[in-house]
């Protein structure tokens, strides 16, 4: 039985690793693959060089930096060492090896090479027949950095069999993103008021969520306009002291004649003169009825709808409250009465079938007290004394 398959079997155990640089992990296996690597949750981590343990969610260690595993004594080995893998026949391992070749990556890191065959599909150029070998190595798990060796057919360069490989994951991934896209509909995800009222319909607090909503939009469009006042007052302040500036500067450029760069410059003062107009005039624009103007009155306008169906929405679940106490003051007068009911049926049939009646006890003014003729309530009176209970014999 291979390590690896017995490790694999270890999910849910708790166990303590050692690692080759000497620290300690101690968690829960959550899982382990064919390299090895371990997946641990809970993790307790002792450093090598005897400082403070360290506790983690989650963790995942590499399986060629694994020195070894400590096992619980709890652990049933008689199960788990039980190999339930079937044996491939001698014949055709003989024959796959005869075939074609079968080799490791070599160095520090670990590799992996396979035959040409379908059990496995890692890369593409696996599934290219005409690569009879792939591996690569890794120098150092912190440099980024691969080693890959490929053997082809020689008619057919591992160039062209890499490109190929790489141009086949790209048109997997073109196409699963599109079957995804066709499933969800992430293109169209718009969806109608019928759908949100069905939605909202369906949810508790649907209408104090929608308040919120509406009440977060009306205050980002507040803080959007006051960002823009603020930053379009800002500019133009600067843009007034280069305006000052240009002007205080382009008479003394034109005391002289004949001087290196005197046009360009005084040609870039112009510049910003006429840029500060241009630029003066836009502010002007989105100050005004260009932008800010439209967008305060569109908040305005959502504001007093906001605040109206606030206060209607207010006023109607204060009267639902009242009327819910309503309903429950009605159940309860309700059940009352029906006790009251059932004591005085209960009295009726006791009277009925002794026939006798204790002397203090008067039978009389049973009266139906119910509005609906269904529930009528017999009520036994006390003709003598009020503060006693009659009492049947």
């Amino acid at each position: 039985m291979k390590l690896v398959s017995f490790l694999m079997k270890l999910s849910h155990e708790t166990v303590t690793i050692e690692l080759k640089n000497g620290t300690v992990l101690h968690g829960t296996i959550a899982g382990v693959d064919v390299a090895m690597n371990t997946h641990l949750k809970a993790v307790k981590m002792t450093p090598a060089r005897g400082g403070n343990p360290v506790s983690l969610d989650a963790m995942t260690i590499r399986g060629n930096n694994i020195r070894y595993y400590i096992l619980p004594d709890s652990l049933p080995l008689e199960t788990l060492l039980v190999d339930e893998t079937p044996k491939a026949k001698t014949k055709k391992r003989e024959a796959a090896r005869a075939a074609s070749g079968r080799g490791r990556g070599r160095g520090r890191g670990r590799g992996r090479g396979s035959e040409r065959s379908d059990r496995s599909d890692r890369g593409g150029e696996r599934k290219d027949p005409q690569v009879i070998f792939s591996a690569y190595k890794q120098p150092h798990p912190l440099e980024h950095k691969f080693i890959l060796r490929i053997q082809t057919t020689p008619d057919y360069s591992p160039e062209s069999a890499l490109t190929n490989a790489i141009t086949d994951l790209m048109s997997e991934l073109s196409l699963l993103e599109e079957r995804f896209k066709d499933d969800y509909n992430v293109d169209n995800a718009e969806m109608s008021l019928d759908d949100c009222d069905s939605i909202f319909s369906k949810m508790n607090e649907a209408v104090e969520c929608i308040l919120q909503n509406a009440k977060s939009w009306s205050k980002f469009t507040k803080d959007v306009t006051v960002y823009i006042e603020k930053r379009i007052n800002f500019e133009m302040d600067n843009s007034k002291n280069l305006l000052k500036l240009a002007q205080t500067i382009k008479p003394n450029f034109k005391e002289s004649e004949g001087l290196p760069f005197q046009d360009i410059y005084i040609k870039m003062l112009d510049q910003d003169i006429k840029n500060h107009k241009a630029y003066f005039a836009n502010c002007s624009l989105i100050l005004g009825h260009k932008f800010i103007e439209p967008l305060n009155d569109l908040r305005n306008e959502h504001e007093k709808i906001r605040k109206a169906c606030k206060s209607q929405w207010t006023r109607e679940y204060k009267k639902f409250q009242d009327s819910l106490a309503n309903v429950k003051k009605a159940r309860s007068n309700y059940v009352s009465k029906r006790m009251e009911l059932d004591r005085a049926k209960q009295a009726l049939k006791v009277v009925l079938e002794t026939g006798s009646i204790n002397q203090n006890v008067d039978l009389a003014n049973v009266q139906n007290q119910s509005k609906s003729p269904s529930s009528s309530t017999l009520h036994l009176l006390n003709s003598e004394d009020d503060n006693r209970e009659p009492k049947f014999v």
